[in-house]
């Protein structure tokens, strides 16, 4: 990558937002559905949405549920 093709890399990236998301309760893949549709209204552009992926629970009582995690990508809008 040359250092202009870094900088257009670096400016594109200077105005995105990274979310990660977790539920581990109720309806999870519901949940991060709606929350990934609310997070659209704060975008000027399509988000760009990971798969969905299961995790075991980390510093959690004992018995907790897994968790399914995402991650969204975001141009916050302006004005």
């Amino acid at each position: 990558m040359t250092s202009a093709e870094a900088r257009l890399s670096q400016q594109a990236m200077e105005h995105t937002v990274v979310i990660a998301l977790g539920s581990n309760m109720g309806d999870s893949p519901a949940l991060l559905r709606a929350a990934m549709d609310r997070l659209q209204a704060l975008s000027d552009q399509p988000i760009v949405k990971s798969s969905l992926y299961r995790s075991a629970p980390v510093d959690c009582p004992p018995g907790s549920p897994d968790f399914l995690n995402a991650v969204v990508l975001l141009k916050p809008r302006h004005g």
